[in-house]
């Protein structure tokens, strides 16, 4: 019940706040392979993921989209980035795992989800980073 008030408080939030500050902190990227995140699994495509709100940089709310739908992540802000806007997954045998994303200077890192953790558990092979670049704004 209360991560349902919580939702729908974000979704109110969104609604009104989402256009002013989404302009910026976006990015477009396409994901060659199938993903999860949040135990919650994407179709490979290309993805755009947004900026929704901003609580002075403690945990910020984004908006991971496709063409079909759309997830809210709630994460927290990991300080400067130094590398190009990208989307980072961890590789587990076939399985993919995103685990953060660099969108403007900003460093995303999400937690570990119980999926992610049993995958690792059953795959001796160390997890493989695989990073894939944002598309160029300019295009």
């Amino acid at each position: 019940m209360k991560n349902n008030l919580i939702a729908i408080a974000i979704l109110f939030v969104l609604s009104y706040a989402a256009p002013v500050l989404a302009q910026s902190n976006v990015i477009k990227v396409d994901v060659p392979f199938d993903f999860s995140v949040r135990n919650k699994h994407y179709s490979a495509g290309e993805y755009r993921i947004q900026q929704a709100s901003d609580n002075g940089g403690q945990r910020m709310v984004w908006i991971l989209s496709d063409s079909k739908k759309q997830a809210l992540l709630l994460a927290k802000t990991k300080g400067g980035a130094s590398t190009a806007e990208s989307m980072t997954f961890n590789r587990h045998g076939e399985s993919y795992f995103l685990t953060s994303f660099v969108v403007g200077n900003i460093r995303i890192e999400l937690p570990t989800t119980r999926a992610e953790k049993d995958a690792r558990n059953g795959n001796k092979n160390l997890a493989q980073k695989v990073v894939v670049k944002a598309k160029d704004k300019s295009a």
